[in-house]
């Protein structure tokens, strides 16, 4: 019995860990490596979003932020939100590894914003942060993107 419970103790240790013996944190249907989220946490600034179907690049109206953060309370939840010019939204982090990005109970608040183009630019940026599959980090700048569209940010100054 007691060399049972040790091979059990072994065997949930070698699961817990990837390849790279970095953790990977499962709960809820996380698959979130915990270094790839450390990279990534904190406060950003959109400075640009780039779609092909626009056949351009927009500058936001005002300042749009991106923040990821996690809850231990309860359970192991990693959350994202922001404000994108008018709206609040937010999330939770479903998937973050091998640069790999989803998002799982996405919402956003309604308010009509001051400037039609507001609006335009709003729903654009949601439907491209939405649709997100991917990310990349080089030193003080993220990006997330699709097969189409790039969201371009910058780190927040604190």
């Amino acid at each position: 019995m007691k060399n049972f419970i040790t091979l059990l103790v072994l065997l949930m240790l070698i699961i817990s860990c990837n390849d790279d013996n970095e953790s990977v944190i499962s709960a809820t249907n996380l698959n979130v490596s915990s270094n790839a989220f450390e990279s990534i946490r904190g406060k950003w600034e959109l400075v640009s979003l780039d779609s092909q179907k626009m056949d351009a690049t927009i500058v936001p109206p005002t300042t749009v932020t991106l923040e990821f953060e996690s809850d231990l309370n309860e359970e192991l939840k990693f959350f994202l939100g922001g404000n994108a010019s008018c709206n609040q939204y937010g999330g939770e982090l479903l998937k973050l590894d091998n640069n790999t990005i989803d998002f799982v109970q996405l919402y956003a608040t309604e308010a009509l914003c001051p400037e039609p183009s507001w609006n335009e630019f709003e729903a654009v940026y949601f439907s491209m942060l939405f649709n997100s599959t991917e990310y990349s980090l080089s030193s003080e700048s993220l990006t997330l993107a699709n097969d189409r569209e790039t969201l371009l940010f910058t780190k927040a100054k604190e």
